[in-house]
């Protein structure tokens, strides 16, 4: 992987969740690192949802692997005014060096 072709920052937000008085979770998110990205693919989906039919789009991002955060679909990125929920993520060749994240966008 080439450093360089990092270059749209994304921030990572990790969940945090809090059960209230009435039994009721709500997830606040925290940030825990800003980091470089490469966008790669983007896929739009029509999707069949209670409201309609309803357009996603969908993204493939590369980063660096961080050995301290393991990334899973309860994390959310933030690009700009855009959050991404995250979809699933693999370690390339399981070697530490290099993570493909699937990320889909958030109304």
């Amino acid at each position: 992987m080439q450093s360089g072709q990092l270059r749209t920052p994304v921030v990572i937000q990790e969940p945090t969740k809090t059960r209230e008085a009435d039994g009721q979770v709500t997830y606040t998110f925290d940030t825990v690192r800003t980091t470089w990205a490469a966008v790669l693919t983007n896929v739009s989906d029509q999707v069949d949802e209670d409201e309609g039919i309803i357009e996603k789009d969908r993204f493939t991002l590369r980063m660096r692997w961080m050995p301290d955060i393991i990334l899973t679909t309860e994390y959310r990125l933030l690009y700009g005014s855009k959050v991404w929920q995250i979809i699933g993520t693999e370690n390339v060749r399981d070697r530490d060096r290099e993570l493909l994240v699937d990320v889909e966008e958030v109304a």
